[in-house]
């Protein structure tokens, strides 16, 4: 279980990657266009899809960790009901 914990987390570590970058791109392109009077969309047309694989890459983390989680506790030796 505690190995599940620790995938969990990196899948919430990297969708908080992704979301920052879609942040950063969002903020440049505000930059931009308030500024320079210019859209420039050079940039965001690298780092957008960066932010998509970063997200798409936490779920399929998060998916592996559930699947673990659910094989392991199916794993788990059964309890016997009276004793302690």
């Amino acid at each position: 279980m505690r190995a599940n914990f620790f995938t969990s987390v990196h899948a919430r570590a990297v969708a908080f990657l992704g979301l920052l970058i879609v942040v950063i791109a969002v903020g440049e392109a505000v930059y931009k266009i308030v500024e320079e009077n210019s859209v420039s969309i050079g940039f965001s047309f690298f780092i957008l899809p960066l932010a998509v694989i970063f997200l798409a890459l936490s779920l399929v983390i998060e998916y592996l960790a559930r699947i673990a989680a659910a094989l392991d506790r199916r794993a788990a030796p059964a309890r016997p009901e009276g004793g302690s």
